[in-house]
């Protein structure tokens, strides 16, 4: 298997790097491909996080083996599972325009817009699921394709969130109103 960069990883010295659970599985099945971008990353002091949800559907497996397996390496590489769910009452305005946006999207991948949107600057995402994270409200900075014995060429990017974007599509989507904030009033 090959791997091809369109740019450098430097823009990721001192930020977090969120790992989806397609390109977790990318690289634990392509462990040596991929090992040249993880020390890339750790020259960075880019720290590999994701999120409890990322973690459930990581370690989904049918048996024990693959199981801890799939354990040994999130902790091997991951430096930070983020409990974003703690903190989801600072996101209605977001969740509201994602739903709009994305429409039946995936619960992680609403956790995981949240998280980059959270860490604004600091916090990056690498995924294959472009439908999902697409340029709506996301950047991509960096392109890889992966291309196997078997001719499959994938393609995995990293995101960040934009700002300008998404205070664009609140202007549209909100006019003005308020969300309320909380469950508890």
């Amino acid at each position: 298997m090959k791997i091809f960069k369109s740019a450098s990883v430097d823009f990721l010295n001192d930020k977090i790097l969120f790992l989806d659970n397609n390109s977790l599985i990318a690289i634990i099945n392509n462990e040596q491909v991929f090992k040249p971008f993880l020390k890339d990353l750790d020259d960075c002091r880019c720290v590999l996080a994701t999120i409890p949800s990322v973690v459930f559907e990581f370690t989904r497996t049918d048996n024990v083996d693959g199981y801890n397996k799939r354990k040994r390496f999130i902790k091997s590489i991951i430096g930070l599972i983020f409990p974003i769910e703690k903190y989801i009452d600072k996101f209605s305005d977001l969740i509201l325009i994602l739903q709009r946006i994305k429409g039946n999207i995936s619960y992680s991948d609403f956790l995981l817009y949240c998280c980059i949107y959270n860490f604004l600057g600091n916090g990056f995402l690498l995924t294959e699921n472009h439908h999902d994270f697409s340029t709506a409200l996301l950047n991509r900075k960096l392109l890889f394709t992966t291309d196997d014995e078997k001719e499959t060429i994938r393609n995995i990017a990293i995101y960040e969130f934009d700002r300008s974007k998404y205070d664009k599509a609140a202007e549209n989507i909100l006019h003005g109103n308020k969300i309320i904030k909380s469950f508890d009033k």
